[in-house]
């Protein structure tokens, strides 16, 4: 399964998107989804809290058995 990230991401500064009206926090809910997803399909995910080199508190999420290559979140076959 592929993800292509660079289509999330959108170039014009124009509010042209359904995701583009979303606030913080209904984005953060629908990643908080995506990762429950996961997790119920069998992906590991890691969460961890912790304080940047601007001591500002960040969470660093790892998906376990999935790369990041050209853009896109791809499974790890292995075996």
């Amino acid at each position: 399964m592929e993800v292509n990230s660079a289509s999330l991401i959108q170039s014009d500064s124009k509010n042209t998107g359904r995701t583009s009206k979303l606030t913080a926090e209904q984005s953060l809910e629908i990643l908080q989804q995506a990762l429950w997803n996961c997790k119920q399909l069998g992906i590991e995910v890691r969460a961890s809290q912790f304080y940047n080199r601007d001591y500002v508190r960040s969470v660093m999420v790892e998906l376990v058995g999935v790369e990041f290559e050209q853009g896109n979140l791809r499974m790890i076959n292995h075996g």
